[in-house]
């Protein structure tokens, strides 16, 4: 069985669930998109494989956060 990819973003301190996708390559497409129309740090997570990425936002002003990007953190969780 292919992992699934759970995907999320940050809100008010708490993350918020927002769909699940199949694989790899649509997860990591549909996280890039989420992050540029949310305000919150976004990642994705697959139970299946302990794979975390995040796209973490600069904590800036606004005025000064589209001077710099936000940048994307990956990992495999421990067993």
């Amino acid at each position: 069985m292919r992992p699934t990819f759970d995907i999320f973003f940050t809100a008010a301190g708490r993350a918020r669930y927002v769909e699940t996708v199949k694989d790899l390559a649509t997860a990591r497409k549909r996280l890039k998109q989420l992050a540029r129309e949310t305000s919150g740090d976004c990642f994705l997570y697959s139970i299946q494989g302990g794979i975390v990425e995040l796209i973490v936002r600069p904590a800036l002003p606004k005025r000064l956060q589209k001077a710099r990007k936000p940048h994307i953190v990956r990992g495999r969780l421990a067993s």
